[in-house]
């Protein structure tokens, strides 16, 4: 256990995410997207802004990046925790992504975000389950490190629909993502996405069939898919090339 992590009683063990990823102009109209969209199948409530910091780790050659996966620690999104994902390569259909994850949390404390591995939890063990499976022969998932640094802007609304009209279905996200290498901190890029997320404990049918339904409008209006994870997405933008297996 690295010092200062102390764990707290949750875990989420092969979870499935289910949710759509829109690229979107900088001054998009938000709430044109949220009628045209969204508003059809509930109401729509703005509950509040956040943001949040990610650490991306990843071995010198890039494995988790090239084989569609990643290994996150996130600061920001829950009040007083540090949230460590591992998630696995996934499926994509258009705007929509599904794919296994695995969750930890702990209560924040000094971090040497370079030994994330040592972290004693379901989500590092994961990883290194993975690395093992996929890493060049020879190579050590110790020297797994911190590849790119995301501070994310995100304004957030709940829908909320269903036999209850104040059942929530999912959240919606209009993220602004700021992206910095590890080689070189004082550069940054920015991109900004869409994304409409249905929680493990809410998939049903009924939920699945309305991501694919809200993913035909979101089209419809003109938006593009996202092709690529966040993690994904900011190599490419600085140029790192990760094509060699899927990334979604």
């Amino acid at each position: 256990m690295i010092k200062g992590i102390e764990p707290v009683p949750y875990n989420e063990l092969d979870a499935i995410e289910h949710e759509l990823k829109f690229v979107i102009d900088q001054d998009c109209d938000q709430k044109a997207i949220l009628d045209f969209a969204f508003s059809p199948y509930g109401k729509i409530q703005k509950f509040r802004t956040s943001s949040v910091e990610d650490i991306y780790l990843d071995t010198s050659d890039y494995c988790l990046a090239k084989h569609g996966a990643f290994f996150r620690l996130r600061e920001g999104w829950k009040k007083n925790k540090i949230t460590i994902n591992f998630k696995f390569p996934g499926e994509q259909r258009d705007g929509v992504f599904a794919r296994r994850e695995v969750r930890s949390r702990f209560k924040p404390g000094p971090i040497d975000i370079n030994r994330a591995l040592d972290v004693s939890c379901e989500a590092s063990l994961a990883a290194i389950s993975f690395f093992k499976t996929y890493a060049p022969t020879g190579s050590d998932p110790q020297e797994v490190s911190c590849r790119l640094r995301v501070t994310t802007r995100r304004v957030l609304y709940a829908l909320f629909g269903g036999d209850d009209e104040w059942e929530e279905c999912g959240i919606i996200f209009f993220d602004t993502s700021t992206y910095h290498r590890s080689t070189s901190p004082q550069e940054k890029r920015e991109d900004f996405e869409l994304e409409f997320e249905i929680s493990s404990d809410l998939i049903s049918r009924r939920t699945l069939d309305l991501l694919d339904e809200i993913n035909n409008r979101l089209l419809s209006f003109g938006l593009l898919p996202s092709r690529k994870n966040k993690y994904a997405r900011g190599l490419e933008l600085f140029g790192v090339d990760v094509s060699s297996k899927s990334s979604t």
